[in-house]
């Protein structure tokens, strides 16, 4: 992103950065603000328009894949392999060692116990859980955490680096586990301004 202004200036003016394969990148800002930081990644997923500037993308969508921790997608099926194999592979291409480790780095084991669900009466951190599942089956360039918060987010993290996927997380407030992952850090302070440096920084 090279220039980018959204929101008419008021979410965001003037930013440049990059994410890079393998380096973890944290967004945070102020509850005031809270609206422009999905609003800054629905450009990223080719969902809003830059004002102005410019945005390069993976240039296959399979490279890119977005968890939202308030709106977790679920595909309408109630089949655990066909959940998993949503949307850009077949669940033949799934085998049953890869669904139960991808199910245990996630603790969503009790789902291994059935062959049929209903998903979406699922709690609403077990069905970001089960996307996080989805991702580590999937493998894209980079996944975008956006508003996902769960136990145990430094094995989540874990796993997802294991797997080579690169991780742009978004959050209110950033903790410790956050800024102890992630190696950049951008900062939207309100009224379009922003900071971005190292997290240790």
């Amino acid at each position: 992103m090279t220039d980018a202004v959204i929101g008419g200036g008021k979410t965001v003016a003037g930013l440049t950065f990059s994410v890079q394969p393998g380096e973890p990148f944290l967004v945070s800002g102020a509850e005031a603000i809270s609206e422009g930081k999905p609003s800054l990644f629905h450009c990223l997923a080719g969902l809003h328009a830059l004002d102005s500037g410019s945005l390069q993308l993976p240039s296959r969508p399979m490279d890119l894949m977005i968890i939202s921790g308030q709106s977790p997608y679920m595909a309408p099926t109630h089949f655990l392999i066909e959940q998993l194999a949503y949307p850009h592979i077949s669940s033949e291409q799934i085998d049953a060692a890869t669904v139960k480790r991808a199910i245990k780095a996630v603790h969503l084991e009790h789902l291994l116990l059935a062959d049929e669900h209903n998903f979406e009466s699922l709690p609403l951190k077990d069905k970001a859980k089960l996307c996080v599942a989805r991702c580590l089956i999937h493998c894209p360039k980079c996944v975008v955490l956006l508003d996902v918060d769960l136990h145990g987010m430094s094995e989540i993290f874990t796993a997802l680096d294991n797997v080579g996927v690169t991780v742009v997380t978004v959050v209110h407030c950033p903790t410790p586990v956050h800024l102890g992952y992630h190696r950049k850090h951008l900062q939207l302070t309100g009224g379009g301004k922003w900071l971005l440096g190292d997290c240790d920084s």
